[in-house]
């Protein structure tokens, strides 16, 4: 772990990381929502390695125990790593966002980035880089206009669910990240908090789409729920801006 850590620091040097964020920021969002994906598959080894531990453990394996515990420890340690550079490359979205869509309003024809807002897209398909139309949960379509209403909608629905559960979205660590909060019941530790009215839980909102995805898709393990319960309709892609 040590050898890949420090295979991997040259690509962390404070020098190149200011590069990325202010002359790159479109591409520095990508970058941290690559690694916020990264860390929720470790985060899920993580879980899945403590599941067999525990069988080894059972079972007396002492020495297969002893392995994977220090696996495990390995799996922490690059977790934490990734957690500390996607924060060093996080950068205001909403800010960014606005100045992509003046960018594309100023083009003389703006309007060929539309989509068929008719066309459903699952939770497996990438969406950075596209703006929402609505989406679409156990048969009921909800119109939004941002990816943030999106996710405030969409705890709105879960937490109608199952309102126990979600209050305990602040306390579980599968929720949040090691260095970054989503979920809170105040509004410290936040870079740019909301207060979702229905439930009263403080959510993160200077998200991508992508990295909102990405929490959707948590959401629907924690209910239960198929990635395929949900889809996504879209109202513009501007993927080709930005080849």
């Amino acid at each position: 772990m040590n050898l890949v850590k420090g295979e991997m620091s040259m690509f962390v040097d404070k020098e190149i990381i200011s590069i990325v964020r202010s002359q790159f920021p479109t591409q520095a969002i990508d970058f941290a929502d690559c690694i916020e994906m990264f860390s929720s598959v470790i985060e899920d080894t993580y879980q899945a390695v403590q599941v067999k531990m525990n069988q080894y453990l059972t079972n007396k394996d002492y020495d297969n125990a002893e392995l994977l515990i220090s696996f495990n420890k390995n799996l922490d340690s690059l977790e934490q790593y990734m957690s500390n550079l996607k924060l060093d490359l996080e950068l205001d979205i909403e800010e960014i966002e606005k100045e992509e869509e003046k960018e594309v309003k100023s083009l003389p024809n703006y309007e060929k980035y539309y989509v068929d807002s008719k066309v459903s897209y699952t939770l497996y398909e990438t969406f950075a880089h596209k703006r929402p139309f609505a989406f679409e949960f156990q048969g009921k379509q909800y119109e939004v206009r941002t990816w943030i209403e999106m996710l405030i909608k969409f705890c709105d629905l879960l937490y109608q669910k199952n309102s126990e559960l979600f209050y305990s979205f602040p306390q579980n660590p599968l929720m949040n990240g090691k260095k970054k909060k989503y979920f809170s019941e105040d509004s410290s530790g936040f870079r740019k908090p909301l207060q979702l009215d229905i439930s009263g839980i403080f959510i993160e909102t200077n998200m991508s789409g992508e990295s909102i995805r990405n929490l959707l898709v948590k959401m629907l393990r924690s209910y239960d729920y198929k990635m395929s319960d949900v889809l996504i309709f879209l109202k513009a892609d501007y993927t080709d801006l930005h080849k």
